[in-house]
């Protein structure tokens, strides 16, 4: 059994850019952050771990993994941790109804379908939404989620991908504007694209470098999205893709 406050509990490299993105700017001033769709805590535990002022609240809306969340919590969190996590039981944001008002919201692990249900009851006090849907998501999926971002006020601030046995996980992070303005002739032209926007040319900048672990996770996305779609177009644009990556270096 693990002492408590004794360290950092192992996070799934999947999760991690999820953790970094959560805490972010709010690092170390005492945010409130949502872990909706907690499954079994990993991602709730590891931030009250790593940041001593955040206070989290965890949902799911089944019972039993938020059972095994709460022990796995009282076996490895100290007393003032533990006061800094809620487990709560509810169907996404409903769990939140009574407070708080948290001010980042992670919703992991849940198909990208789901999470376009869940957004729009989403607390108007959040100023970031980090997102990692299931995996493997069609491409037209993860379209669809950018294009939520923009016509209801976030801005798409990054995108990290991660590569795990079950696939290519994309980590969206969007920020939420001060006004939510029409969508601009600039992002809506970004949104265009049929490929991660932000996560695209920083991986065409390093191509060549083959043994890059976003540039390997990047052609396994590129692999998983031509598995899933029948539309012919969708198809070119994979293979297309997957040619560039493959081009020799002049």
């Amino acid at each position: 059994m693990a002492v408590p406050g004794s360290g950092a509990t192992p996070l799934a490299p999947r999760l991690q850019p999820v953790l970094e993105a959560a805490l972010g700017k709010g690092k170390g001033k005492g945010a409130c952050v949502a872990d909706v769709g907690c499954y079994v805590g990993h991602l709730a535990i590891a931030m009250v771990q790593q940041d001593p002022s955040v206070r989290v609240v965890a949902t799911d809306r089944a019972e039993p993994p938020l059972t095994l969340a709460a022990q796995r919590a009282r076996e490895v969190l100290t007393v003032a941790q533990l006061a800094r996590l809620d487990f709560r039981q509810g169907h996404g944001f409903d769990a939140l109804a009574d407070g708080p008002n948290p001010a980042v919201a992670c919703l992991a692990g849940l198909p990208a379908g789901l999470v376009l249900q869940l957004l729009p009851s989403a607390p108007n006090s959040l100023r970031r939404l980090v997102l990692q849907p299931s995996c493997p998501q069609p491409p037209q999926a993860m379209m669809d989620l950018r294009s939520w971002l923009n016509d209801h006020g976030w801005l798409l601030v990054e995108e990290r991908l991660t590569s795990e046995r079950g696939g290519a996980c994309l980590t969206l992070v969007a920020d939420a504007e001060p006004e939510a303005p029409m969508p601009s002739p600039r992002r809506l032209g970004c949104l265009g694209e049929k490929l991660p926007p932000l996560l695209r040319p920083r991986v065409l900048a390093k191509c060549h470098q083959k043994e890059d672990a976003e540039v390997l996770a990047y052609l396994q996305l590129l692999e998983e999205y031509l598995e899933r779609v029948e539309d012919a177009q969708w198809k070119q644009v994979l293979q297309d893709e997957l040619a560039l990556m493959q081009t020799p270096p002049p």
